[in-house]
């Protein structure tokens, strides 16, 4: 039963303030600001003038000043900061506009109402004024409207006291107290008949109950000379945090970021781990030790893959190998090949049972080859290209980008062919060997590289030799030696680039490393390795 007044509610409430209204409100906006002759830009100095000064031969209880700040009372408070907020969240820029709209044109609107509850107000026996929508849709349009005034109170109450109003700010205000005084409920108390509530909420509302009376029970008089004292201040306050605040509030911070709307300039953005490329016939990368764990897939052309896991493999169009970190790799396109790599460190897990069951059970293949492409793989990579053209991407979408690419390898692929994936990639990705290939370009020494894993000298050279087999020195060096010739091979460093990248403090101090260890000039070098690759291609 709850459920379906519910349900009527929500679409009553959709209805009421959904697009009939937004039209209702605009063009009605849009008809005054017409029919008054563009009154906010003509009259607006004279609004200025009298916003701090009583109008004269001007009759009233309250100023000038009194009588705005009782106005913005209600306006500074749920529906700007929330609602702007919310509206910026779900509308993205383009809402900005159309407030500025809106509030463009409701200045007609309101200049209106006040100009009709002044004209149609009434004095009661004590001498108070009374005014506002029921009063002049009775003495304006006559009393043959008086149920339409009745119908106005009746709604503008409800929609006060269950909408934007008393309720809604009541409850905000309960949360607000709870979650910082007693965020567990841990002072709780039960009143018969109302139901459990913390003490804090309790001491809360008394407090805000007196609060309230004090004001509304002394009339429409104190309730001005409160407002003029304590508006200016909620003002001042608001347009403070609105021009400090660098990041928007959103009310879904896990769907919706807003940070910005370009990607490229948000925070939460990471480094794009996949890449769409097309490598000409000869593009070489000679062995070298992968920084990352990476997945290659072909979608046309051939590339020649030359590694521990796949020694002298041709990865042809429609395949797709893993490569796990520091694994050793050298890769040749035999022909013009387009291909998508990505980058990763912990992989995604399809399903932590089925891995173990692999792990456990299925034993690796003596020897990897290539696995197939299928439909549903390649349009998971079609698709993907589309984030692709940037060089940073959301964080959130690489996250589901990698999830959806587990599920398809866990859905269509049998417990075999994924044996051939997982088994090598799980050699490295917890071990000693992972620390040393993500972390050995930060530092300069042994020394560091040490305190940097947080290992005594002495135990991370004796855990370094017993898995690399080779002094750590030695080691870095070669990494180092492996990496400028690498470099050497891409025509788009200049020597000096690579000179200075790995830490030469001149060309003639790189001259003389590159003579030490590969016999020639880094010039020569580069010539000779350009020549090499054009003898494999023939």
């Amino acid at each position: 039963m709850w459920s379906a007044i519910q349900s009527v509610l929500k679409q009553i409430d959709d209805f009421v303030w959904g697009v009939p209204l937004m039209v209702l409100i605009l063009s009605g906006g849009l008809l005054l600001t017409v029919r008054l002759g563009l009154l906010q830009v003509r009259k607006l100095g004279l609004a200025l003038k009298w916003m701090v000064q009583n109008e004269e031969e001007g009759e009233g209880e309250i100023s000038s000043f009194a009588a705005l700040c009782t106005a913005l009372s209600a306006t500074i408070g749920t529906g700007n900061i929330v609602g702007v907020a919310t509206a910026v969240c779900a509308g993205g820029p383009g809402a900005l506009f159309w407030m500025i709209m809106a509030a463009f044109l409701g200045m007609a609107t309101k200049y209106s109402e006040g100009l009709l509850a002044v004209k149609y107000r009434v004095v009661d026996e004590s001498g108070h004024s009374l005014g506002g929508p029921f009063y002049y849709i009775e003495k304006g349009m006559g009393k043959n409207w008086k149920w339409l005034a009745k119908i106005f109170a009746f709604f503008g109450a409800c929609v006060g006291l269950f909408g934007i109003g008393t309720f809604s700010q009541v409850n905000g205000i309960s949360s607000a107290v709870v979650g910082f005084f007693d965020p567990d409920k841990s002072l709780a108390v039960t009143i018969p008949g109302l139901g459990t509530y913390s003490w804090v909420v309790v001491i809360a509302s008394l407090v805000l109950t007196f609060c309230v009376a004090a004001v509304i029970i002394g009339g429409v008089k104190r309730i001005a000379s409160v407002s003029q004292v304590v508006v200016p201040f909620m003002a001042i306050i608001y347009f403070i945090f609105a021009c400090t605040q660098t990041k928007a509030p959103t009310l879904m911070p896990d769907v919706f970021c807003g940070n910005t709307d370009k990607c490229q300039m948000c925070p939460k953005s990471v480094e794009n781990a996949v890449f769409h490329v097309f490598h000409k016939q000869g593009f070489h990368i000679p062995v070298i030790r992968s920084e990352f764990n990476f997945m290659l897939f072909i979608l046309k052309g051939e590339i020649l893959v030359n590694s521990e896991e796949y020694a002298g493999t041709t990865v042809k169009t429609g395949e797709f190998i893993l490569q796990p970190i520091t694994a050793k790799i050298e890769i040749l396109a035999m022909i013009d090949t387009e291909c998508i790599y990505y980058l990763f460190n912990q992989p995604e897990l399809f399903c932590d049972k089925r891995y173990h069951h692999i792990m456990n059970d299925i034993p690796g293949p003596l020897i990897n080859t290539p696995l197939k492409i299928v439909p549903a793989l390649e349009y998971f990579l079609i698709c993907t290209n589309t984030y692709l053209s940037e060089p940073k991407i959301c964080r959130e979408l690489l996250s589901l980008k990698r999830k959806e690419l587990a599920f398809i390898l866990g859905h269509y692929y049998t417990d075999y062919e994924l044996a051939s994936l997982i088994h090598p990639l799980s050699q490295y990705t917890t071990s000693f060997q992972y620390f040393v290939i993500q972390n050995y370009k930060k530092v300069k020494t042994v020394e560091e590289f040490a305190q940097l894993g947080g290992y005594s000298l002495t135990t991370f050279r004796r855990i370094f030799d017993a898995i690399f087999h080779v002094p750590v020195h030695e080691w870095m060096t070669e990494q180092r030696k492996e990496s400028i010739l690498y470099q050497l091979r891409d025509d788009r460093l200049s020597i000096s680039e690579i000179c200075f990248g790995h830490g030469f403090e001149s060309l003639s101090n790189f001259s003389n490393f590159c003579k030490k260890y590969f016999g020639d000039s880094p010039r020569n070098l580069r010539k000779e390795k350009s020549a090499e690759i054009q003898k494999i291609l023939q």
